[in-house]
């Protein structure tokens, strides 16, 4: 295998060179919705078990590679736990996993915990990030979106460059001037934490 000189395009595959880096990605896609997709290479649909955790902000995925060939010396075997991140809501079910050539799909709904309009917190981690360059929008009906750019420093081969949607906001229309009325943001050390006051959806 040859490594060019800028590196593996994804860290987390050596072959992959192009679309989504990461072995996990997921993504909200409605209130209380959440779209996640999980490689999983080698595993089949009927190898694969997703369970709530016990603190109900957690999903635990266990799967086991089978294999046809006889030449397949040894099996691979998967445990991943994926955290929701965040305080104020609770995963309620999880709908239709599906795996597809080695990659598991699934929705996962949440409800909200916020019943009383408590502010929820939310913290983004975008390493090497300055404090005074993230940037926070409102987006796509209330989506709140939080970006950062993280320069080059010393020997590293290049910046990087993050984005996440932190949550959503039960006024869509709300304005980037009113934003701080809706908003607490501090940002240290890499991290941008997020308390909304009035949120509809935090993924």
């Amino acid at each position: 295998m040859l490594i060019g000189a800028e590196g593996f395009y994804a860290t987390n595959n050596p072959f992959q060179t192009s679309g989504p880096k990461g072995r996990i990605e997921s993504k909200m896609i409605g209130n209380n919705r959440i779209f996640m997709r999980i490689d999983l290479p080698g595993v089949e649909q009927g190898n694969v078990t997703v369970t709530i955790d016990d603190s109900k902000r957690g999903v635990l995925i266990k799967a086991e590679e089978q294999s046809r060939n006889k030449n397949v010396s040894s099996l691979r075997s998967y445990e991943t736990h994926v955290t929701l991140g965040y305080h104020c809501c609770e995963i309620s079910t999880i709908d239709n996993p599906q795996v597809t050539d080695g990659v598991l799909r699934l929705f996962i709904s949440t409800t909200p915990l916020n019943i009383n309009g408590v502010p929820c917190c939310a913290d983004e981690d975008m390493p090497g990030v300055p404090k005074d360059d993230f940037t926070t929008d409102v987006v796509d009906n209330g989506r709140v979106k939080v970006t950062g750019h993280a320069p080059a420093v010393s020997h590293d081969s290049s910046g990087r460059s993050y984005s996440a949607e932190a949550g959503m906001l039960c006024d869509p229309g709300v304005r980037i001037s009113y934003l701080d009325d809706e908003l607490e943001r501090y940002a240290e050390n890499g991290v941008m934490r997020l308390t909304i006051r009035d949120p509809c959806l935090i993924p």
